[in-house]
């Protein structure tokens, strides 16, 4: 704790605090602003204004009163934009549970999407993996929309042991089907696991759909909502154990009827076995979609704790406590007692 003539008041404690600043809450050990303002503590009414403890309250019978700092203080001002790790976990996953509010809120906006391809392990010369099916499911409805290869040649009557001797063609064809369906969902959000890359993703449909002479109808990357960082960002990075979804399915005793691995997809596609493909495919968004029901209405079960959430520090629990009643009264106890602690020490100083 110390006194510093014309700059003002500060606080030096081992326990952080939270400073409000045009609207934004953010950690901070010294009373600043960011026009380079701080802060002089007086005797009088209760605080009003900037500084709390810990954001939950003031350090009665004192007021603050800003005023410009003169230079020579301002190597005590903490950066506006400077965030700790706390705080930066928490921004995240207030992000996280935000956007899921608007995927419940506002549904028909949103659309999971999954597809399953040739290996790109053991392709020749980088080539990028054959499309086999696609699923699209409306958030709001379930209903599911597919595209697959097997499907194609059932309508020009190609038995399926004969699909690999027109393979190009049909999956032409499909991503037409597929392409056209983008095309009308422009404006849509389209919800995935992983599609990021040209190995697998949204790119590399794009791109196969070049290699067989088709112009592909672009997605917005702002549009595209990636939900394996989105439960990373809400529960942690060891929320579970890689795989991470299909352990978060068995976790949650979601069906695994027709859900293929990587390792089975692979083995599937060299046995040209397309109509298992396309159920594994559309069993994904389907579950995909039940996970994302269940995180949005707080039942998705995992094996985060509240350390691997939010961690071990003042702020941190801090955090926790804007999401916890149980851990808010505690908080705020503890907190009124070392306000009222702290307030008797900078009365016994002052006088």
């Amino acid at each position: 704790m110390r006194f510093n003539g014309d700059c003002g008041f500060f606080l030096y404690i081992e326990i952080n605090y939270t400073y409000i600043c045009d609207g934004v809450e953010f950690p901070a050990v010294i009373p600043h602003h960011r026009s380079g303002a701080s802060h002089r503590m007086t005797r009088g009414a209760p605080l009003q204004g900037t500084p709390h403890i810990m954001g939950l309250g003031a350090i009665p019978p004192y007021r603050a009163e800003r005023h410009e700092a003169p230079d020579r203080c301002r190597q005590f001002e903490t950066p506006y934009k400077k965030m700790s790790k706390p705080f930066e976990r928490f921004k995240k996953r207030k992000n996280a549970k935000e956007l899921l509010q608007r995927i419940s809120e506002n549904s028909i906006e949103y659309l999971v999407i999954d597809y399953s391809c040739e290996s790109f392990f053991n392709l020749p010369e980088g080539n990028t993996p054959r499309v086999t099916s696609i699923a699209v499911r409306y958030v709001r409805n379930a209903q599911t929309h597919s595209f697959s290869i097997h499907k194609i040649a059932e309508l020009r009557q190609i038995p399926v042991n004969q699909i690999n001797q027109s393979y190009n063609d049909l999956e032409k064809a499909m991503l037409d089907e597929y392409f056209a369906f983008v095309e009308r969902h422009q404006n849509h959000k389209w919800i995935h696991i992983n599609m990021r890359n040209v190995n697998y993703g949204f790119e590399a449909i794009n791109h196969r759909y070049r290699v067989l002479g088709g112009t592909p109808v672009n997605i917005n990357d702002d549009l595209k909502i990636d939900l394996a960082r989105v439960f990373v960002d809400l529960y942690g990075k060891e929320y579970i154990p890689h795989p991470r979804f299909e352990s978060l399915y068995n976790l949650n005793r979601i069906t695994m009827a027709s859900f293929l691995n990587g390792e089975e997809e692979a083995r599937a596609f060299e046995e040209g076995n397309y109509v298992a493909l396309h159920q594994s495919t559309l069993r994904k968004v389907d579950n995909m979609h039940n996970v994302l029901t269940l995180a949005n209405e707080d039942d998705l079960k995992t094996n985060s704790t509240l350390k691997m959430i939010y961690g071990l520090s003042i702020l941190g629990i801090y955090y926790m406590s804007k999401e916890n009643w149980i851990v808010a009264v505690i908080f705020w106890l503890v907190n009124t007692i070392i306000a009222a602690l702290i307030g008797i020490l900078i009365t016994s100083l002052a006088s």
